[in-house]
């Protein structure tokens, strides 16, 4: 594969992530977890939550601050597998 392996993210209610892949699948993450911890504490607010946008390569949220948040593709990997 040639590219940036995300393709797309879309925030959804209840904290499901969804991710579209550049290899045309996609992935239902439930972030709760995740969201408790204090890394990702502030994207557990509803504006910063439904800032999620990717670069290809992450996926960013970003605050009222301007404070932002990351998710590397192998850690969305890594969660979606449950490791």
């Amino acid at each position: 594969m040639t590219g940036p392996p995300i393709k797309s993210v879309a925030a959804q209610k209840g904290h499901i992530l969804r991710v579209n892949w550049a290899n045309g699948s996609a992935t239902l993450l439930n972030m709760r977890p995740v969201l408790q911890s204090p890394r990702f504490a502030a994207v557990r607010d509803k504006t910063v939550w439904r800032s999620a946008v990717t670069d290809g390569h992450t996926i960013r949220w970003t605050d009222t601050e301007g404070y932002t948040y990351d998710m590397a593709e192998y850690e969305v990997n890594q969660f979606a597998s449950g490791l």
